[in-house]
């Protein structure tokens, strides 16, 4: 109980850092969005200081960011300056198709690379592990931007397999729409790329130590096929880093949707996040870091409790 109370502390207090450190960055950013609603009339001082005294700007960054908090705490994030749609509405739009976008790249990833580091690690410094650790690489170097642009280019333009861009809608929840998975395969592809090559050469590596084990010296003394040895006795317990990885990995497919949408024209959060920021839309920007914020501290905190369930001798290191 100590351990989780000392954990949920530690989540309030990285969620402060992090509200108020982007609500900060956010307001330094050169522009102002009441000239980007006025338009021409910005030049009307009258104008813009009502409309700035209409959307609360008016006061010092410190009593705006209190004022936000009072609201956010008790679910109020407040309204677009430009749709006047609730934030949480706006959000809520666009929220599925991420989750559905980031869940089949993370379902894609682990899909393959599990099996590719067990043949690779079962075939350590062959033709075909060379070539996997080559083709890893060269995922790991590669930008999602020109891997995006290459399976468009292949998949959509030269083979007609797959749509270039948009999604086409397959049910929804709520206000938002979920995909066709055929639809959002070669974003999901583009957005697994790097996350692949990390897991397939952390589980590789784990397998390759786990293999010198003695309880797998004792497997194949008793004649058990390595096909078994791999699956039933050496993958269990390497995975335990890439499991680690796949929650941790939150953060890097929350950072690639935003350029995988806007690449693909997919009206998830990612683009919402760029639009909102090119507008100045302090508000639904603000609410999408709070919410990215949340669900990384949430399932950081979740697997370092699970550290503790499954060994409890992390407990003493606290």
């Amino acid at each position: 109980m100590r351990f989780v109370l000392l954990r949920l502390a530690r989540l309030a207090t990285v969620l402060l850092a992090v509200t108020a450190s982007s609500f900060l960055l956010l307001n330094l950013i050169p522009g102002d969005p009441t000239v980007t609603l006025l338009g021409p009339a910005a030049g009307d001082a009258h104008a813009k200081a009502e409309l700035t005294q209409q959307l609360g700007l008016g006061h010092s960054i410190p009593v705006r960011y209190v004022t936000w908090l009072g609201h956010a705490v008790q679910g109020d994030f407040g309204r677009s300056y430009f749709t006047q749609d609730t934030v949480v509405r706006s959000i809520s739009e666009r929220l599925p198709l991420t989750i559905e976008l980031m869940g089949m790249a993370e379902v894609i990833a682990l899909g393959v690379a599990i099996p590719l580091a067990l043949i690779a690690a079962a075939r350590a410094n062959r033709w075909f592990d060379k070539a996997s650790g080559a083709v890893t690489l060269a995922l790991l170097g590669m930008p999602p931007f020109i891997l995006g642009i290459l399976l468009i280019y292949v998949f959509a333009v030269h083979w007609h397999l797959f749509p270039s861009s948009g999604q086409t809608p397959w049910f929804h929840i709520g206000n938002g729409v979920v995909a066709t998975p055929r639809s959002l395969l070669l974003p999901a592809i583009t957005l697994a790329g790097s996350q692949l090559a990390v897991f397939s050469r952390v589980l590789r590596a784990d397998l390759l130590q786990t293999l010198r084990s003695d309880f797998i010296l004792a497997a194949r003394a008793k004649g058990i096929p390595t096909r078994r040895i791999m699956t039933h006795h050496a993958l269990r317990p390497s995975l335990f880093s890439v499991m680690t990885l796949a929650v941790l990995s939150l953060g890097a497919l929350v950072g690639g949707s935003v350029i995988v949408e806007n690449i693909f024209a997919l009206p998830g959060m990612g683009r919402l996040i760029v639009t909102s920021i090119f507008k100045r839309d302090y508000l639904i920007v603000q609410a999408s870091v709070v919410l990215v914020a949340v669900i990384f501290v949430v399932l950081t905190s979740l697997l370092e409790i699970l550290y503790v369930v499954v060994d409890p001798r992390t407990r003493r290191s606290e």
